[in-house]
């Protein structure tokens, strides 16, 4: 696929739509997954969309950033030959509200483009922002058990990190995560800056002068620059 090619414009979604409905899971990858149908005041439906969302905003920059301009799509409703869409009418918020228990208060960035059909159905992007430095690990927030063992493989588990290193989404193996705790620290050093001011002034008695000199350590990032508080002394 044209990796230029963006859900931001109509014209990227149309793109998008053209290379699904001539080469149908084909085209799956790390960026992209596509469902022909999903109900989504389903649970077990919403927890695919859930877990899609997590399994992207855990990949590294450096993959993500090959394609869509680092973003992720979960394309509904469409398939190969004919997008036949989904029934109008969920709200964003309302697809937030549902995928909150899974993604937490401060889970992934995403949002909802919509790609309308002649036939008044309509075609759904959930767009995953690309991860960046500095981006903590996304776990899943609640645990999901399908009723049908043949879906099993769409489990959720409270805790569990999930990633999506290719066109499946899985759990997080340990150098997956460590490698996402590389990524949350790496943006410390861009955000922290530091000077030293020194003056200097005569003493009490005039016999000499006193040198103050002063660090200032400005820390915008998340982590702890140092372990321990310095002290400013005088020289």
């Amino acid at each position: 696929m044209d990796t230029d090619l963006s859900p931001r414009t109509a014209l990227g979604m149309g793109a998008i739509l053209a290379e699904i409905e001539a080469h149908g899971d084909a085209v799956e990858s790390d960026y992209l997954e596509l469902k022909s149908s999903l109900n989504l005041r389903d649970a077990l439906d919403l927890a695919k969309i859930a877990k899609f969302i997590l399994g992207a905003a855990n990949r590294g920059e450096a993959q993500a950033a090959a394609n869509f301009h680092g973003e992720a799509v979960m394309v509904i409703g469409a398939g190969r030959g004919e997008s036949v869409g989904i029934p109008r009418g969920i709200e964003e918020y309302q697809l937030r509200d549902k995928l909150r228990p899974y993604l937490g208060q401060h889970g992934p960035r995403f949002h909802v483009q919509r790609h309308f059909l002649a036939s008044g159905r309509e075609v759904l992007f959930v767009v995953v922002e690309a991860p960046k430095a500095g981006d903590p690990l996304f776990p899943c927030h609640k645990d999901f058990q399908p009723i049908n063992s043949d879906d099993r493989k769409h489990a959720l588990q409270d805790g569990a990190l999930y990633v999506r290193p290719g066109s499946n989404t899985r759990l997080a193996r340990a150098g997956e995560v460590l490698d996402l705790q590389e990524r949350y620290r790496s943006s410390t050093a861009q955000s922290v800056s530091a000077w030293v001011e020194v003056t200097a002034a005569p003493s009490s008695h005039g016999d000499r002068y006193l040198r103050r000199t002063i660090v200032h350590v400005d820390n915008q990032s998340d982590l702890p620059v140092l372990k321990r508080p310095e002290f400013v002394g005088d020289s």
